[in-house]
């Protein structure tokens, strides 16, 4: 054969077999970069067939669907959806955590999602931030990869909402509290004259959202018609040196038997829900329509330490002036028209008033044990070092007790005993 075809027939030889040889190397790693795609696909695929599916429609336009295993709760309110099961709890509302690094492991609707990981006694709580919606994970050991799987098959969804158009009926609602020679009358805060006043960028989504379409003024009326105060959300934020704003709700919190003065209430709407408190007290004097917010505003109505509900701390007394208010370390008289209190009882070293601590996918909340009836306070009065079943106790820099719970569980202190104080004249 000639020499020169032979090693033509050789150069052409090892060129194919390094053709060959470069299409095998890129294949493995295509074939890498593949499964690494597909092993994500299977994973939200492979899905147990009888998981359930359930769409969440939010007010603020957006809505999503999400999987969940058939024996799994699920409860929805018009700010959240939660998912329970096996001692896990999922809990999805709007809002972000901007501040939480991003984290592969969590895939949500197609988003690598921003997380913060707490450990809560034998178990973790996780935040995730994405899309504009806040989860919080609650789980009873360190497996974390069933919620993580939940997570993974959220669809979101752009379409109108069921939600959206029941937001719509309810924005032009109006409501009235009916005095003795006044009224109050809550009505849309896009008819208020203070609307044009407002920033209405300074809250999520802007005050023209769906979110906060339902946003409310209040105004102050005679009973023979005559409106003497057209808007209270002015007045109130006047009085406070700050422009209105449509994130905050003004409530009646109490009226005089005399009705010599009002007290109003305003508390700040927040949009994953959570418990606020009361933002402040204001009393209005019947007499000019002046208003004054009250100094023991925060001592009222300021979530403590556990977020309690404020409404479980206080009970209104008779006259429309005058309350009982309780806190871990005592019980207080305070006098609305005085702006003033009392102390009626302080607990002693290692005593305190809360009778339980539970733990919520958010926080521990704690609750008391005090009953005012007819003129008589009944306080009870527990060991802040012990549980009735020994659970261990530690402390945290803020002076709060973590009794080692899991999620849904309660930890009840030990009475020491039941006292009883009689309400002054």
């Amino acid at each position: 054969m000639n020499k020169k075809i032979v090693i033509g027939i050789a150069w052409t030889a090892i060129a194919v077999i390094a053709v060959a040889s470069g299409y095998y190397v890129w294949s493995l790693n295509s074939v890498d970069e593949v499964k690494e795609v597909v092993s994500v696909t299977e994973e939200n695929n492979d899905i147990p067939k009888d998981w359930k599916t359930h769409q969440f429609d939010h007010p603020i336009g957006g809505s999503f669907t999400i999987k969940y295993p058939p024996n799994w709760d699920i409860e929805q309110d018009r700010r959240s959806l939660s998912l329970s099961g096996g001692g896990y709890r999922i809990r999805m509302s709007p809002g972000d955590r901007p501040t939480h690094p991003l984290n592969p492991e969590y895939i949500v609707g197609g988003y690598t999602a921003k997380t913060l990981q707490v450990e809560m006694g034998r178990g973790y709580k996780i935040d995730v931030s994405v899309n504009g919606y806040w989860s919080i994970i609650n789980t009873p050991g360190k497996n974390k990869e069933l919620p993580k799987r939940i997570l993974s098959t959220v669809v979101f969804v752009n379409n109108p909402t069921k939600a959206e158009e029941e937001a719509m009926k309810k924005a032009n609602s109006v409501s009235v509290i009916k005095l003795q020679n006044y009224s109050l009358v809550t009505y849309p805060l896009r008819q208020s004259p203070v609307y044009g006043e407002i920033d209405k960028e300074s809250v999520i989504f802007g005050c023209d959202d769906i979110y906060w379409i339902g946003s409310k003024d209040m105004r102050l009326v005679k009973n023979d018609g005559e409106v003497l105060i057209p808007s209270l959300l002015r007045v109130i934020s006047a009085s406070d040196n700050r422009k209105p704003t449509c994130s905050t709700k003004i409530e009646l919190f109490s009226a005089q038997a005399d009705e010599k003065y009002l007290y109003l209430k305003t508390i700040r709407i927040l949009t994953h829900g959570g418990n606020p408190g009361i933002s402040g007290l204001y009393r209005l004097n019947l007499s000019n329509l002046t208003i004054k917010k009250l100094s023991i505003s925060d001592f009222v109505g300021k979530t403590g330490l556990y977020g309690e509900s404020i409404e479980d701390t206080y009970r209104m007394l008779s006259d429309g002036k005058s309350l009982i208010k309780w806190k871990m370390d005592g019980v207080y008289l305070v006098n609305l028209e005085l702006d003033s209190k009392i102390n009626l009882y302080t607990t002693q070293e290692n005593q305190w008033l809360i009778s339980s601590i539970k733990l919520y996918e958010v926080a521990r909340v704690a609750f008391y044990n005090v009953n005012v009836d007819e003129g008589l306070i009944t306080i009870g009065v527990y060991d802040k070092t012990k549980t009735e079943d020994s659970d261990s106790i530690s402390v945290d820099e803020h002076g709060r007790l973590f009794p080692d719970i899991n999620y849904g569980e309660s930890a009840k202190f030990k009475l020491i005993k039941q006292i009883t104080r009689y309400v002054p004249d």
